[in-house]
This record gives structure tokens, sequence and C-alpha cells, in this order.
């Protein structure tokens, strides 16, 4: 397809089959020539009618052409230029019974576009689904420019052309690579007050983006073209067998700890937990017999507290792979509720996470249960952002690859994974783009079929690696350095160059990082030494000074230096610190080791020193401050405008706790009191 405007772009889909040699062309759109109509079926589905109503949107757009969507019924003989969305009579000779739900043809003829895609009806553990046509339509507009960096209206990229020349020929897509994409889990943010209309626009954004799970209401999904309904990574423990309900009751449905009954875990080694979970989950299913799946995972970083005679029988013997202290005890429980459930509701699959103590496989199975889901949580100890995944010289990244080849050897129906690549201990810039797309390509080797990333991110500072993980989860073949190259073109205008600078040198800085750097972008604070903010300050200078007065570009631009303002600040509150800071040893807090256990609580790292400083205190407490004063128009960082404790901005000596963000209960005990490096912070600041 070659638009005519002032830059030419071809008509090439990145998941395409080939496109005959022939340089034949039609003119969709031109001078003196009357608009194309856009014809659905008599009997169209919700998906295919919103498909049709988005083609013609955007057409409008683009060249200011009026289109208008017909049925076929209403055709008539002298509308020689059409655009067939969804099976119609005009559609009929194309065969889409061997296409995915997901998949598409488009077709270019003289007087004539198809864009027409697969459908399955609804069946037990799978919603009805018919999102190929609308994907065309996404795709076809995409490939004539059309871009959506953010939810919001000012996020969109459309081009003005006066003429739309199309090469004509067939283009069938391929399978997408990961069959569930999963984003945006209640809409844009989690802390951040947002509106009705923020919520809807996230939505769509996200439909947009080709996630296809997560964050939708089964009947609101209807007319995106349905979607994957697994119950994404719930720690569902809590819920099944809630303490306020039973404990009074049945303490021996809960753990025994020291000899006592504890309500903050349960007793999975009971038959009767087992019974009542594995009830409740077949209740479940046959209300929404549609669900993919649905988790028997434990409460947060629990499920191994019980001492029972029984839960010691259901863990069998000791696991000591890294993370595994509880993995045969949680897998163990998951099978045998797996085994019960698949005798009433065979159709339903069965989820939980490799996570936290249980991340590593359990070695006291042979095999899971034919419909266990297994999400692999690439957290903490398990990824680091700075290398390759198969780069063995990362001990971190080996681990997750040995990880997941020992689940896929337990033969589960599935492998996923759960990301973290959303700021939830870093609000500031998130240098990941080329990390994501090495790990979109390279977990199809290790067999993971889907994909999750929650919301929790900072709009401002990290929208352009938000918006690369969702192009990459729909197509990890994508032309990376060519889409960076689209996007600091069309997001920034004029200050398209200073921008590419800006970003390149961050990725650059963080593969040259020599600091872990892991889920939730811990440890990116001593990336931004003096000497790399100053040169990030030089780029980020030039650039505003180029926007002046260009309204959409100055409000693009302000959330992402806004990001750079957070990393210059904190950079300089650990300048204040080595300057000011009497040096500490680390040693654990005895309120933060109060309550119940928590085992896969970061805490102190237990040796190591860091500079403690009543002044960087105080710089935090004021950076916090100034957080909240730039996210009031616009979603800049995903924060509470209005903090619920004055008086609670540092937090460190109380883990866990959320002030209105998440990366409140992170961010100062990383910066302040170093507590994830296991080193002298005298050493660890050498450059600051």
């Amino acid at each position: 397809m070659k638009p005519k405007s002032s830059f030419a772009v071809g008509f090439l889909f990145v998941l395409a089959g080939s496109v005959g040699a022939a340089a034949e062309t039609m003119t969709l759109i031109g001078p003196d020539q009357p608009a194309p109509i856009i014809v659905i079926g008599a009997d169209a589905l919700a998906s295919e009618t919103y498909a049709a109503e988005e083609l013609a949107t955007y057409l409008n757009k683009i060249t200011g052409s009026t289109i208008r969507i017909v049925s076929v019924l209403e055709l008539r003989r002298g509308d020689l230029k059409v655009i067939a969305i969804g099976k119609s009579a005009l559609t009929s000779a194309f065969d889409i019974s061997g296409l995915d739900v997901e998949q598409y043809v488009i077709d270019v003829q003289p007087n004539r576009i198809a864009i027409v895609g697969g459908r399955r009806p609804a069946s037990l553990g799978k919603q009805a689904r018919d999102a190929g046509t609308l994907y065309g339509v996404y795709d076809f507009l995409e490939n004539l420019g059309v871009r959506w960096y953010r939810p919001e209206p000012w996020g969109e990229h459309v081009p003005s052309l006066k003429e739309i020349e199309l090469t004509i020929g067939t283009t069938t897509s391929r399978k997408p690579s990961y069959t569930m994409r999963a984003a945006m889990s209640g809409g844009k943010s989690y802390s951040r007050e947002e509106t009705a209309e923020e919520t809807l626009q996230a939505v769509i954004w996200a439909v947009r983006s080709r996630t296809n799970a997560g964050f939708w209401s089964p009947e609101r999904a209807v007319k995106f073209g349905g979607l994957v309904d697994h119950s994404i990574g719930r720690h569902n423990w809590p819920f099944l067998i809630p303490a306020s309900e039973y404990f009074d009751e049945h303490p021996e449905y809960f753990a025994l700890v020291d000899g006592k009954r504890v309500p903050y875990d349960l007793c999975p080694g009971n038959p009767e937990v087992q019974r009542i979970i594995a009830e409740k989950l077949i209740a479940q299913a046959k209300r929404n017999p549609h669900r993919s799946s649905i988790s028997v995972e434990p409460s947060d970083a629990r499920g191994g507290a019980c001492q029972c005679e029984l839960c010691r029988a259901l863990g069998g013997p000791p696991n000591a792979r890294i993370g595994g202290q509880v993995s045969n005890r949680v897998s163990g429980f998951g099978n045998l509720v797996a085994q019960t459930i698949t005798k009433e509701a065979p159709w339903l699959k069965v989820q939980w996470l490799a996570y936290s103590t249980h991340t590593a496989a359990p070695t006291n199975l042979e095999q899971l249960e034919p419909n266990a889901v297994i999400m692999l949580c690439p957290i903490n100890g398990w990824d680091d952002w700075r290398n390759k995944l198969l780069d063995k010289s990362s001990r971190s990244n080996s681990l997750f690859v040995r990880t997941a080849k020992d689940w896929s050897a337990l033969k589960p129906d599935s492998l996923m994974t759960f990301l973290y690549y959303n700021g939830y201990g870093w609000p500031g810039p998130l240098p990941i783009t080329r990390t994501i797309a090495d790990r979109m390509r390279t977990y199809r080797q290790l067999g993971i079929e889907g994909n999750y990333l929650p919301s929790v991110i900072s709009w401002g500072p990290a929208g352009l690696d938000f918006y690369m993980y969702m192009k990459l989860a729909w197509n990890p073949d994508l032309d990376v350095d060519a889409e960076l190259d689209l996007y600091y073109e069309n997001y920034y205008g004029p200050a398209a160059a200073p921008m590419k600078a800006y970003h390149e040198r961050l990725m650059t800085a963080l593969e040259e990082h020599p600091h872990h750097v892991f889920s939730g972008g811990r440890g990116l604070h001593l990336m931004f030494t003096p000497a790399l903010v100053e040169e990030l300050g030089g780029y980020m200078d030039q650039a505003q000074a180029l926007v002046k007065g260009k309204p959409l570009n100055e409000r693009r631009l302000f959330g992402v230096w806004a990001g750079y303002e957070f990393a210059r600040r904190i950079s300089a509150i650990l300048v204040l610190k080595k300057k000011t800071g009497i040096v500490s040893v680390k040693v654990p807090d005895p309120e933060q080791l109060a309550g119940p256990p928590d085992l896969d609580r970061p805490a102190f790292a237990g040796r190591g020193s860091y500079f403690q400083s009543n002044e960087a205190e105080q710089a935090y407490r004021d950076l916090v401050k100034w957080m909240r004063t730039v996210n009031q128009k616009d979603a800049v960082f995903d924060m509470a405008i209005k903090p619920k404790d004055d008086a609670a901005e540092i937090i460190y000596a109380k883990r866990g706790l959320n002030f209105g963000a998440s990366f409140l209960s992170y961010l100062p005990s990383d910066v302040l009191i170093s507590i994830n490096q296991s080193a002298r912070e005298e050493d660890l600041l050498k450059e600051f």
C-alpha cells in the first residue's frame, strides 16, 4: 500500500504471508473521486460493526473524507468502490474456516477491499472470539501510519493524506505468537484518581494494541471480539476460605505455627480445605462455563507456614532449589485440586504462579495435571534487565531459563508469564524497550504461550516502554529500530532528534550499568550518576526549546521531562547522602520483623552499610511532594494526587505499606538505606 503524501509507507504486514509481485494498484481515496463506502453483513457481529466504525473514524481523520457505513442489503449498483468488513456476501469467496480467531485476510482488488477475520463460537472453557476482523482493520490503519501512543486522544498520531493508493493483492496474517496478551488490569493506573472516561480510554487503547485478556468484562468484550478469560495471578486462598468466615469455627483449616492455628495462612494438607476450595471453583466454573482458567494461588508469598503433619506429607521431601522452599507443597496442593476439578468441570484450567518461595519447579511430582496452567514470575533474582535472557554470564537470567525448562518438563497445559516491567519500585525512566524485545522473542523458545503485565506504571517517564511492550507482545518480530524512529518522529515532532538521543542514551546506560536491575525497576536509582544526568539534561533542554509554543508536543514532552526531573532529584539525593550522611551498618528494624512471617519480604540485605542522612530524608519528602504537583492534569506518575498521611512519606522501616502508590513502599528503602544492595554504599556511590 502506498498512501501518497509527503512520505511513502509500504503496505508491509508484519504478520503477513507473501504478496504477489504485480505492481498494479488501486486508488482508495483521491482528488475528485467519490469516497469509498464501508459495507458490513446484514447480520454483522458486534466486533465487525465496531471494526467498521473504527475504520470510518480514522479514514475520516486521515483524509477528511466522510465515509459511510452501510449494510450489504443497502448496497446500490452505483457503489463501485467499497471496503467490505467482516463476513458478508462480498467476502463469501474467502475461506475463513481455517483462520485462528485473531487472524485475518486483507484483499485489495481494483474496486473493492475486503478485511475479514476468523471467528469461533463460545464453548466450555472458551469465550466466543471473533477479533480477527477488528485486528485486520487496526493493521490496515497502522500501515497507513496511524499510531496510538497513549490512551488519551492527544496520544494518537494520525497522518494527513490527500490520496491513498494500495497495491493489489491478498495478505493473510500469521497466527500470533502468544495466545494470551494481557495488560491494563482495571484501567490506566491503580493509585491515581482515575475517571470513568480515563478507564474507558485505557480499555480502548488496550484493544487497539491487540491485548486480549485481563481488563474488561465479558459483556463489554463482545464488541472487541471477545477475550481469553484467565484468572491472572490472583492470590486466591483468602478469598476462597476467608478467615473472617471460617477461623472461629474451623481453626483446623488454617496454618499451625509453633503449636497455634493462625489466620494468615491455610492448612493446604487438610482434605477439607482441598474439598472446599475445589467445590467453590467448580461452582464458579459452572456459573461461568466459558472461563479459561481459575487461580489456586496462595496468599502473597505464603502457602508454606503450616507445620502440621498433613502439610509436611503434602510437601514431600525438602526442596533445596533456589526459590523452592514451598514449591512441593503449593504444587502438590494445586495438583490435588486440579484432579478433583477435572472430574466435574473437565474444561476448566487451574492456574498458579511460579513465584516467591514456590518459583522453582517442584521435585516431588513427575508430572502436573494436564489442566494445570503455570505463570512464571521473573521477579527479583530471576531477571536482570541489563542482559539478554540467554546470556549465560547473567546468573539471574540463567536461573529463569532453567526454571522455565524445569516447569516445562512437568508438562502443564501451558506456561505463561506474570511480568514486572511496570515501575512498581521505580517511577522514573524505564529504558527497557530492547530488554522487552529480547524477552518477547526468547520466551517463545521456552514454550511460553502468554504474557501479562499489570498497569502500575508512570505514564510520563515510561510511556514509550509500555507502548513498545504492547507492540512486541502482539508481534515479537517487530523491527524495533524502525518503530522507535517512528515514535521519535511522530510523538515528539520538532524535538525528535534530541529525544532520540535521550532515549537511546538511557538504553545504552542500562546495558553498561554495573549493578543488578530487576523487577519494578529496582536498582535503577544507582544508574543516574551526576555525569549521566548532566548529559540527559542537555538533550532535554534542546527538546524543550524545540517544542516551545507547540501545545501538543509540549504536552507530550511534559511527562517525559517529569521523569527526567525525578531521576535528577534522586541523583541529587544520593550526592547529598554521601556528603552529609553518617555511615551506618544495615540491621533489621524490630518493627519490620513484627507480625506474621512474610517469606518473600525483601528485608535488609543483612550486610553492607549505607549513609544515614537527615538532609537526604528531607529532600526525599520534598521530592514526593513535587511529584504530586506535576501529576495534576495528565497521568504522569501512578500515585494519589493527595497524600494519605503527610507524616509517612518515609516508610522504609515498615515494608509493604502503600501510601497512594506502589513505589512508595519500595523507593525510600532503596534510595535512603540501599535495602537491596548487599554492599557498602561507600562503594556503590563512587560516581556520585
